[in-house]
């Protein structure tokens, strides 16, 4: 960071600015005043430079993208633009996501195919609202993202990381908490087959199938706590505790 100084007197001012590459979060010029009669404060608190995150090229094998000030919310009439490339152009790309909280209906998040950014032919999803998504694959060695907001609300954000995968493959969709899987290959054609420990019930499909197009035809399933199993295990049981009625 950069500041211009006048003078340090009642009435004097200081001016910020920061380096290539970062952005000014705060007031851009700050001035001493007067608070009392025997106080005199700074008329703001002195900015911060944060790094930029936006319009940025990422080259494999893997890696992190946030939205901008995360884990702070981001700005207003934001626009944001990532390419991912893979170091082997053999490879594709995954990206999955940790966090998610946007605006819904509002501020999207659109990810796309290839590296031509905002071609509506090579849309894989618009994301928007609070549900974190399932992973998504590429179909070539490239994708990307453009991050944009309106100018009245903002949230959270998304954290997500990537990774080069091998072609033909949809990825690891991992293991619902309190499930189990059936199958162990993610390659084009193959299935997987999930069900829930006692006492919780599978939420989504039973199975999903890797596709050609590098998703999976559903999203992975959850397991949910389930009194109504609970209480008709403990009836088997002959437990009166437990009415269902």
């Amino acid at each position: 960071m950069a500041l211009r100084l006048l003078n340090l007197r009642l009435g004097s001012s200081i001016q910020f600015t920061c380096n290539e590459g970062y952005d000014l979060q705060g007031s851009k010029s700050i001035t001493c005043k007067r608070v009392s009669d025997i106080i005199v404060a700074w008329s703001d608190h002195r900015p911060v430079c944060r790094a930029r995150m936006c319009d940025t090229y990422l080259r494999g094998p893997s890696g992190v993208i946030t939205s901008p000030n995360y884990p702070v919310q981001y700005d207003n009439n934001a626009y944001c633009v990532w390419v991912i490339t893979a170091l082997n152009p053999a490879k594709v790309i995954k990206l999955t996501f940790e966090e998610f909280e946007l605006e819904r209906g509002y501020d999207t998040l659109t990810v796309g195919d290839g590296g031509q950014v905002g071609d509506q032919k090579t849309v894989l999803y618009v994301l928007t609202g609070t549900t974190v998504p399932d992973l998504i694959v590429s179909t070539h060695h490239q994708m990307w993202l453009l991050f944009q907001t309106d100018s009245v609300s903002n949230l959270l954000g998304f954290k997500a990381t990537y990774e080069e995968i091998d072609q033909g493959s949809c990825g690891d969709p991992g293991i619902p908490a309190y499930g189990r899987r059936e199958g162990s290959t993610f390659r084009h054609g193959d299935s997987l087959k999930f069900e829930c420990q006692p006492a919780f019930e599978l939420k989504g499909q039973k199975t999903i199938t890797c596709q050609k197009s590098s998703q999976w035809s559903a999203q992975k399933p959850v397991c949910v706590y389930s009194i109504i199993l609970v209480c008709m295990n403990r009836k088997r049981r002959g437990d009166k505790m437990c009415n269902l009625a």
